[in-house]
C-alpha cells in the first residue's frame, strides 16, 4: 500500500561551457533549448551528438547526453556518458555536477553504495549545494539509512524552506518508517507552501489512509488527482482505498487501467487478483496472482492470495504450500496461526476428520506456548479467516475456540479497541427507563442480502422489535456482489455499510454508540470475527447464525433457543464461553415462502417419475463421513430409492465428496442411484427443485435452517 514513486528527477544541467569550437557550442545551446523548452529529448540528443562529432571530448556534450539517457530510462547508457565526461574533465570543479548525476544514475541502477562516492565528491566540490544534498538523501534512503537521509534533508530545507522535492522526500521517508505524525506534519507544510502541488495532498492522503481515516484520505486523494489526474501512485492508492471501502468494481477498473501502463507492477497484479477473488471471479484472479509471484517471489501478499484461491477451491496441499512460501519470505506470525487453522471443506474419511481436529488442537497449543513472542499488527492484512468449517464437524468446540481467541488476543493488541462511549456507561436499567432515549441495537453481518438464510433468520425479529424501546441499525459488512436486501433494510431504522478496513470499521461502529451489538453470524467473515474482540457496545452477543461459541471474552451472550440445544440447563453452558440465552422454539421468525404456481418437473433434472427421490439439498461441507452410511442404508433398503445431492460451489469439492461416497456406496448398482445436480439460484428455482423430491433429508450432526424449513413447508 505504501508504494510511492519519486517525482521525475530533473538532473542538473547547469554547466560552465568548456573551450569549444563555436559550432559545438551552438549545437549544445540548441540541444538545451530542445531539452528544456520543448522537452524534445530526441532532437536534443541529435544536437549533443552533433556537438561530439565536432568535439569528441566535449565534457558538456557528454554530460548532457547522459542527462537525456537518464530521462529516457536508459540508465546504463547514462552511466557510460557520465563516466566518460568525468574521465575527460580537466578538474573536479568542472565535473562536480556530473558526479551528482552519476550518483543518481547509479542509484537508479540499484547501486546506491557505488553512487555514494560520487555523491560525496559532488557535495564537497559544490560546497554542499542543494542538489548534492538531495542526491545524498536519495542515496541514504535507498541504502536503508533513514536517519542519515533525514539529517541531510533537514539541512537542505533549513537552507531553502521552499524546496518541495526535499519536503516530499522527507515525508516519504517518514511514511516508510511508520512515523505517521512526522509525515503528516511534512505534507501539511507542503500544502501550506504550495497548494497547487499535488504531492502534499497525495502524501497526506497516504498518512490518513494508513491511520484508517479513509474518508479524509479520499478527500486528499481527490484533490491530488484534480491537480494531476495521471499520477499513477495516487491512482493506485485510490484503488486500494476503494477496495477497502468495498467498492470492488471501482478498484478493479483502476487496477486494470494502471496495468496497461505498468504491466509488471507487482502491487497492481496482486491487488487486482485479490479484488477479483473477493468478487467471486477466482479463475480470473489466478493469472494475475501467479504473474505477481513471478515478478517478485519475495512478495508474501500474492502467496497469501493464492492460498485463498487454492483453499477455496479445495486444494489444501497447494494452499499450505502457498502459506509456507508466504511465511518463508515474511516470517509473519499471523501466517503461523493461519496454517494452524486451515480446514478442508470435505473430509476423506472419519479418521481424516478426527486427525485434522487433533492436529489443530496441537498446532494452537504449540503457538500458545509462544504467544508472548508472537506479534500480529493487523490480522486482515493477510486475509486470515475464522475457522468457519469447524462447527460442521459436530463436536464441542469450546476449548478450541477459546484457545484460538486467546492466541489472537495475545498476539494482536489492535483487536482490543474500545469505543469511547463505553466509558460513559448507561447506568442501571431503572435509571435508563426514566430517560426518553431508545436502546440502540445493531445487528452485524455480511449476509443481509436477498435470499440468504442468515438475514432471513432475523428479518422478522428486526421488524417486530418494539420501536418505542429499540432503535435498530443494520451493521453491514459489504458484499461486492449483492446489495442489502430491501426487506432487511425496511425492517431496520438505519443501515450502516462498513468499510473493509478493520481499524476504520471499528471507528465506524463506535460512532453508532450502540448499547447492544448482535453478531448474526460471527464465524462467517473475518471482519465480523475480529470486530468481536473489541468492545464496541455495552452488551455484545452472538446469534446462532453460526451455532458455535466464539471463545471471545468480549462476547457476553450467546443467543440460542430451547429447541436448538440437546442438553438441558446447566449442561448447555459447557459448550459456550458466553452466557447462553435460550429463546423459545427456534428463536427466529421465518416468513413462509411463496410456493410457485408451477412446480418443478423431474424431467427437468433428468430424474424418472417412478423413482423414490431422497433429496439432501445441503452444502457439501455439511455432509460428514458418518452421514455416508445413512445414504448407503437408504439405497440398500429401498431398491427404487435414488439419492439426489447438489453439486458444490467449486468442482473440486464435488469430486472429493464423490470419491469418499464411493468408498461407502461401493456397489455399482447402488452408485448408479446417486445423482449430483447443479445448484440453483433464487427462491423460486430452489422451491421447484425441492418439489420433485419424495423425501428431503436433514443431515447430521449439522443440519439446515432455511433449507429444512422450506422443505418442510413444501411438503406440509
Amino acid at each position: 500500500m505504501r508504494s510511492r514513486v519519486t517525482v521525475a528527477v530533473v538532473l542538473a544541467l547547469t554547466w560552465q561551457p568548456t573551450i569549444a569550437s563555436p559550432t559545438a557550442a551552438e549545437f549544445i545551446a540548441q540541444g538545451v533549448a530542445y531539452q528544456l523548452d520543448t522537452h524534445d529529448l530526441i532532437q536534443a540528443k541529435h544536437m549533443y551528438q552533433a556537438a561530439l562529432s565536432v568535439s569528441p571530448d566535449n565534457v558538456e556534450a557528454l554530460h548532457l547526453l547522459g542527462s537525456v539517457a537518464y530521462h529516457e530510462g536508459h540508465f546504463h547508457e547514462a552511466q557510460e556518458y557520465l563516466e566518460q565526461a568525468i574521465s575527460v574533465s580537466s578538474s573536479l570543479d568542472k565535473s562536480a555536477m556530473t558526479h551528482c548525476n552519476l550518483a543518481e544514475t547509479l542509484r537508479k541502477l540499484h547501486r546506491p553504495a557505488d553512487g555514494l562516492h560520487h555523491g560525496d565528491m559532488c557535495f564537497n566540490a559544490t560546497g554542499g549545494s542543494e542538489f548534492s544534498l538531495l542526491v545524498l538523501a536519495w542515496l541514504y534512503k535507498d541504502l536503508d539509512e533513514p536517519s542519515k537521509a533525514v539529517d541531510v534533508l533537514r539541512r537542505l530545507v533549513a537552507m531553502n524552506d521552499q524546496h518541495l522535492e526535499a519536503w516530499d522526500t522527507l515525508g516519504t521517508i517518514y511514511l516508510d518508517n511508520d512515523d505517521l505524525a512526522a509525515a503528516n506534519d511534512v505534507f501539511t507544510h507542503m500544502i501550506a507552501l504550495d497548494a497547487s502541488d499535488f504531492r502534499g495532498y497525495a502524501g497526506r492522503g497516504q498518512v490518513l489512509h494508513l491511520q484508517g481515516h479513509l474518508d479524509a484520505a479520499q478527500a486528499d486523494y481527490d484533490v491530488a488527482l484534480r491537480i494531476n489526474g495521471q499520477h499513477d501512485p495516487t491512482l493506485q492508492n485510490v484503488g486500494i482505498l476503494y477496495q477497502q471501502l468495498g467498492h470492488l468494481d471501482r478498484a478493479v477498473a483502476i487496477y486494470q487501467q494502471l496495468l496497461v501502463r505498468q504491466p509488471n507492477n507487482v502491487a497492481l497484479l496482486n491487488n487486482l487478483g485479490a479484488a477479483l477473488l473477493y468478487t467471486g471471479r477466482p479463475d480470473d484472479a489466478r493469472p494475475y496472482l501467479e504473474q505477481s509471484v513471478r515478478e517478485n517471489p519475495s512478495n508474501p501478499q500474492s502467496f497469501v492470495n493464492l492460498k485463498t484461491y487454492y483453499a477455496d477451491s479445495g486444494d489444501l496441499d497447494m494452499a499450505r504450500q502457498m502459506l509456507q512460501r508466504a511465511y518463508d519470505v515474511s516470517h509473519a506470525d499471523v501466517l503461523r496461526i493461519d496454517m494452524a487453522t486451515l480446514l478442508p471443506q470435505v473430509f476423506t474419511s472419519q479418521a481424516h476428520l478426527d486427525t485434522t481436529r487433533r492436529n489443530m488442537h496441537a498446532a494452537i497449543d504449540a503457538l500458545l506456548l509462544l504467544a508472548s513472542s508472537l506479534h500480529v499488527e493487523n490480522p486482515e492484512a493477510f486475509e486470515i479467516r475464522p475457522p468457519f468449517y469447524l462447527v460442521y464437524q459436530g463436536y464441542n468446540d469450546l476449548h478450541l475456540q477459546t484457545k484460538l481467541a486467546t492466541l489472537h488476543s495475545h498476539s494482536c493488541p489492535a483487536l482490543h479497541f474500545t469505543a469511547p462511549h463505553i466509558a460513559l456507561g448507561v447506568g442501571t436499567l431503572f435509571e435508563f427507563d426514566k430517560t426518553f432515549r431508545r436502546l440502540r441495537i445493531g445487528f452485524m453481518s455480511k449476509f443481509f442480502v436477498p435470499n440468504h438464510a442468515h438475514g432471513m433468520l432475523l428479518r422478522g425479529v428486526l421488524a417486530h422489535l418494539n420501536r418505542q424501546l429499540f432503535h435498530v441499525t443494520l451493521v453491514v459488512v459489504p458484499d461486492p456482489q449483492q446489495q442489502v436486501d430491501a426487506g432487511m433494510a425496511a425492517a431496520a431504522d438505519a443501515v450502516k455499510v462498513l468499510s473493509m478496513h478493520l481499524a476504520h470499521s471499528q471507528q465506524e461502529i463506535a460512532a453508532l454508540e450502540l448499547d447492544v451489538l448482535v453478531f448474526a453470524d460471527l464465524m462467517s467473515e473475518p471482519m465480523t470475527y475480529f470486530a468481536a474482540f473489541g468492545r464496541l457496545a455495552h452488551v455484545q452477543a452472538a446469534f446462532w447464525g453460526n451455532p458455535t461459541t466464539s471463545g471471545i471474552p468480549n462476547v457476553d451472550y450467546f443467543i440460542s433457543a430451547d429447541a436448538m440445544e440437546s442438553s438441558p440447563d446447566p449442561a448447555v453452558e459447557s459448550h459456550y464461553s458466553e452466557q447462553v440465552v435460550l429463546l423459545s422454539g427456534v428463536g427466529i421468525w421465518y416468513d413462509k415462502p411463496t410456493v410457485p404456481a408451477q412446480l418443478g418437473h423431474r424431467r427437468d433434472h433428468h430424474l424418472e417419475d417412478e423413482w423414490t427421490i431422497y433429496m439432501c439439498p445441503q452444502s457439501v461441507y455439511k455432509l460428514v463421513p458418518q452421514f455416508d452410511r445413512v445414504l448407503f442404508e437408504i439405497l440398500r433398503q429401498d431398491p427404487q430409492g435414488h439419492v439426489v445431492l447438489l453439486e458444490a460451489r467449486y468442482p473440486q469439492w464435488t469430486r472429493q465428496l464423490r470419491t469418499r461416497l464411493q468408498q461407502t456406496i461401493n456397489s455399482t448398482e447402488m452408485w448408479n442411484r446417486v445423482h449430483f445436480r447443479p445448484r440453483v439460484g433464487g427462491s423460486d428455482a430452489f422451491l421447484k427443485l425441492l418439489s420433485v423430491a419424495d423425501v428431503v433429508l436433514h443431515p447430521f450432526p449439522f443440519g439446515g435452517s432455511k433449507t429444512s424449513a422450506v422443505g418442510g413447508s413444501m411438503h406440509a
